[in-house]
């Protein structure tokens, strides 16, 4: 069974900073914008 995050916002100064780090890690996409968030 994989691990799934559905809706989680993480808190951070730089949002394309963190975004970007999660999307490493994670083997993900690089994160989209949509409205004031980063999607991954």
């Amino acid at each position: 069974m994989t691990a799934q995050l559905n809706h989680t916002i993480v808190e951070a100064t730089d949002k394309r900073e963190a975004a970007t780090f999660f999307a490493e890690i994670l083997g993900l996409p690089q994160p989209q914008a949509y409205g004031p968030f980063l999607v991954l």
